[in-house]
């Protein structure tokens, strides 16, 4: 069983390149991902992937703005963060969609960020085992150093105290290093890529010029996971400005 993130979103170089999405499809047919975690995620490209991936994945996930099912969202200018999820291999137990806010159960900021923005949480259950697994999808503020401090307690205490009696997954683009002061206290639990992985960057910006890790998968799992960076295009030169990690459950 494997899960992965990706950002799928690049503002106008996305918009104007849905061969990206085709590519993005065919590395997901290649590497068939047990769970699938996207940051980033318009209604539009919600769309395309459930339709093209569909019938092998449930997906759940709502953006962030107004709160609205990305795939079912009339919307346009709008993100959040979808889990597409084997259906043959997992039942779903519960979801639900919290705000980095003081207002979680609602479209909010508080924190200073610079737009709404929302983690994406689904318990599954492995059908042959009956483990249950809860996955949080995220996407933390770019700018803003307190609120991705604030987002990454409230994280921590997600997992402490609602989620500690199954193993948690925690995937996202967190716009920061792991050593960095606002995301520091993740190092209690296993993350990946970590320093024995050897990864350069995860964040590609279209160049190679540009070297940043800042995508990451968390686990209260004391087990060593296998990591991946897919560096592969699959036709195009870069899927999307962040490279897809993956682990092994």
């Amino acid at each position: 069983l494997y899960v992965g993130t990706i950002v799928s979103k690049d503002g106008k170089y996305m918009e104007e390149k849905m061969d990206k999405m085709n590519s993005i499809v065919e590395m997901i047919k290649d590497k068939q991902p047990s769970i699938i975690c996207c940051q980033e995620t318009m209604p539009h490209m919600a769309k395309f992937l459930n339709a093209k991936i569909g019938c092998n994945y449930n997906c759940y996930g709502r953006e962030a703005f107004f709160g609205t099912n990305l795939v079912k969202s009339l919307l346009s200018n709008t993100l959040g963060n979808i889990i597409f999820y084997d259906k043959s291999k997992f039942d779903l137990i519960s979801k639900e969609t919290l705000w980095l806010s003081d207002k979680p159960n609602f479209p909010s900021k508080t924190w200073g960020n610079t737009e709404k923005r929302n983690c994406t949480i689904v318990q599954l259950k492995n059908k042959e085992t009956n483990k249950v697994y809860t996955i949080i999808n995220t996407h933390f503020d770019h700018l803003l150093k307190e609120a991705r401090t604030k987002s990454t307690d409230f994280i921590i205490n997600l997992i402490n105290n609602k989620y500690n009696n199954t193993e948690c997954y925690v995937l996202g683009d967190l716009n920061a290093k792991i050593n960095d002061e606002e995301l520091v206290k993740f190092k209690t639990f296993n993350y990946y890529p970590n320093e024995s992985n050897n990864i350069k960057t995860t964040f590609n910006g279209f160049t190679k010029n540009k070297k940043s890790v800042i995508d990451y998968i968390i686990t209260n799992s004391n087990e060593t996971k296998n990591f991946d960076l897919i560096t592969d295009g699959y036709g195009v030169q870069y899927l999307s400005d962040h490279y897809p990690i993956t682990i092994n459950l």
